[in-house]
């Protein structure tokens, strides 16, 4: 999980910088924030789903119940992550920016992390 909150963070902040926050630091600090507690909420759940130990694209594409979990999750984070962007830029930002942010960030990085989940086995990240 650790591994997965540094590369998602990374990921996030990267984009984040180029996309949205380039001459605003707080915006970076905002993202930083809400990844550091929604990451940890979205693991939670999909631990207590039952999800997180069969995370493999090809079960996914197999078993609709777990897509449906896996999205059900992401949607919660991006929610979650809108506020608390929303919260620390304050007057800075409207809550419309804040999801627009929220939800672009949150489609890159689940994308990047499909696309390494298919280049690289499941095992072999369980044993780093």
């Amino acid at each position: 999980m650790f591994s997965g909150l540094l590369f998602g963070t990374a990921v996030e902040i990267i984009c984040g910088y180029l996309l949205f926050f380039r001459k605003q630091k707080k915006g970076i600090w905002a993202i930083l924030i809400a990844n550091i507690i929604s990451f940890p909420l979205f693991y939670l759940y999909l631990t207590a789903t039952h999800s997180y130990l069969s995370f493999t694209v090809r079960y996914m594409m197999m078993h609709v119940t777990w897509f449906l979990y896996l999205v059900f999750g992401e949607v919660a984070v991006i929610f979650i992550e809108m506020f608390i962007i929303k919260l620390v830029l304050k007057n800075e930002i409207t809550y419309r920016k804040s999801f627009l942010i929220s939800l672009v960030l949150n489609i890159i990085s689940v994308i990047l992390g499909i696309a390494i989940q298919i280049l690289i086995p499941i095992e072999i990240i369980f044993k780093l």
